[in-house]
């Protein structure tokens, strides 16, 4: 294994490519590395063009480095002069460029195409690890191979979707990503696709895992499992505020959504041109006008917080119907807001039923300046298996089971399950920072309090919902009481007076052994002195 280095800032590509002595781009580095060789990348901003084009090359950031893959597409063309439409007319304030070639001259940018990508991952088992990649006019990165990675990158202002993982990836993963301003060309007035709502990362293969990351402030949805992808998984994601919805699963086959977190702060209205209601939380449905079977589908262990409809499964009326065989929606905790229309919207394809597929152990509450109870939940023609929901409204005849609850005060079910939900700074899309996605979110107000209704009502009897309770560590044992009958103020005294006749013992043994010392060196003496007779005698005598 050898390792190459790049710094944009100082480096020559006529250099060794070693640490003291690095190459300036990333294409010289990618150009010399081997199966099992890192490129280790240094803080610069990179305008190119790249591709991971042998198997087992790791492109990553040198320790505590950040490098900056720019297209030089950003938020600083909004209304720009000397920019135009497709059409060739001037952008207003609120618009960006079209991406014609007049336009990249002018601007210099790496890439101009909708669907073109400034980053390629085109080899198998490699990796692109703690890259920021921005500003580009097209998309971020495609990957298209076998056990790529791409770990601890950003991804920010992209004209399309942030990303894809095509039909030809298996087992690969995003991991620890965040993702922000995608599908931006929903400020090109003359874009093909008007409404911007492309997906801006978009699973296609076979299991390929989105994990650990956090997207927002996106035009179109963060996330979708996409025509036959097999086994797509989203986990442990959160995702914030997305144009169109923040997730979608569309004709897959074993795709799952687990322990994610799907937010609407409603103050991202003011964000996007023309928003006057909350976005979707995670649709189900297809681009056929046909019924799509879609098996295996795992939607478990989520939190929706402040959608217009959290879940919406499409049903033979939308155009778009999906079948579920074999699946299963189970602890999740969907909250709404003033404006939600109705928290699960289950949908059935006309002359078709959903086969084998579980809704249980869920939380449906309504927030209490909601609307009507019968707009809250809906089902079409039926065919799945409802059974230990907790609800704060009764649930539609179709929905119900045994074991279901109604709380009525869904606030004495989960801890603070209606605290507002607000960004932490205000969002500007037009910034030249990426937007802050922090909010205030406490995953701990969607636990259930102690003796709540959700405790001991799931299918297994355990909890129901997303999350369990609190773990609160007992206090330490009080000390054992003292026997009856015992003073416990002559105990105190009894201690202090045999206290003070250790000190006093302590002094006198060390009187005595004072004594003792001037005994011993008298003793001494004495032997010296009757020495000094014996030897006096002795010498008489002779």
């Amino acid at each position: 294994m050898k390792e190459y280095y790049v710094d944009g800032q100082s480096g020559d590509d006529g250099a060794a490519g070693t640490s003291g002595a690095p190459w300036a781009t990333l294409g010289r580095a990618l150009a010399a590395a081997e199966a099992g060789d890192v490129i280790r990348a240094r803080t610069a901003v990179y305008r190119e063009s790249i591709g991971l084009v042998r198997a087992g090359v790791t492109l990553r950031a040198d320790e505590g480095q950040e490098p900056v893959i720019d297209g030089g597409y950003g938020p600083e063309l909004f209304g720009k002069a000397g920019y135009t439409t497709r059409t060739g007319g001037a952008l207003k304030a609120d618009e960006l460029p079209y991406p014609h070639a007049k336009n990249q001259a002018k601007g210099g940018w790496v890439i101009a195409q909708d669907q073109a990508a400034i980053l390629r991952v085109l080899a198998d088992d490699t990796v692109v690890d703690g890259f920021f990649v921005r500003n580009v006019c097209g998309r971020a990165f495609r990957v298209a191979a076998k056990r790529a990675k791409l770990l601890n990158c950003r991804f920010d202002f992209t004209y399309s979707g942030t990303g894809i993982f095509d039909d030809t990836c298996e087992d690969c993963l995003m991991d620890g990503c965040k993702v922000t301003r995608g599908s931006m060309k929903f400020f090109d007035p003359t874009v093909d696709n008007s409404k911007g709502t492309q997906t801006n990362v978009m699973v296609r293969g076979k299991r390929t895992v989105v994990r650990n990351s956090k997207g927002g402030i996106c035009c179109g949805e963060f996330v979708s499992i996409d025509k036959r992808a097999v086994d797509g998984r989203v986990e442990g994601c959160e995702i914030v505020g997305c144009l169109h919805a923040s997730g979608y699963a569309n004709e897959t086959e074993g795709a799952a959504f687990v322990d994610n977190v799907f937010l609407w702060p409603r103050e991202l209205l003011g964000v996007f041109k023309g928003k006057v209601t909350p976005s979707d939380g995670l649709i189900f449905g297809n681009e056929q006008e046909d019924t799509v079977t879609m098996p295996r589908v795992v939607v478990r262990g989520n939190i929706f917080v402040g959608h217009k409809r959290p879940i919406v499964v499409a049903n033979g009326s939308s155009g778009r119907p999906v079948a579920f065989r074999d699946g299963e929606f189970a602890h999740n905790t969907v909250v709404g807001d003033e404006e939600t229309l109705f928290l699960l919207g289950w949908g059935t394809p006309l002359g078709s039923r959903h086969e084998q597929t579980a809704v249980v152990d869920n939380v449906f509450l309504r927030h209490p300046d909601g609307g009507g109870e019968a707009a809250i939940l809906w089902q079409g023609n039926g065919g799945a298996q409802f059974g230990h929901n907790l609800s704060n409204v009764t649930l539609p005849t179709a929905m119900r089971s045994e074991g279901d609850v109604v709380a009525v005060d869904g606030q004495n079910v989960l801890v603070a399950p209606f605290a507002e939900v607000k960004m932490v700074t205000p969002v500007d899309i037009k910034g030249m920072e990426p937007p802050d996605l922090r909010t205030t979110f406490d995953r701990d107000n969607y636990r259930p309090i102690a003796g709540s209704a959700a405790i001991g009502a799931a299918s297994d009897g355990g909890t129901v919902g997303a999350l369990e309770p609190a773990v609160v560590e007992p206090p330490p044992p009080p000390p054992p009481p003292p026997p009856d009958g015992v003073d416990l103020d002559a105990l105190a005294n009894l201690a202090a007076e045999a206290w003070g006749l250790l000190g006093h013992s302590g002094q006198r043994m060390t009187y005595a052994l004072d004594v003792l010392n001037e005994a011993m060196e008298r003793q001494a003496a004495a032997r010296e002195q009757l020495q000094r007779l014996v030897d006096l005698i002795n010498e008489v005598q002779v």
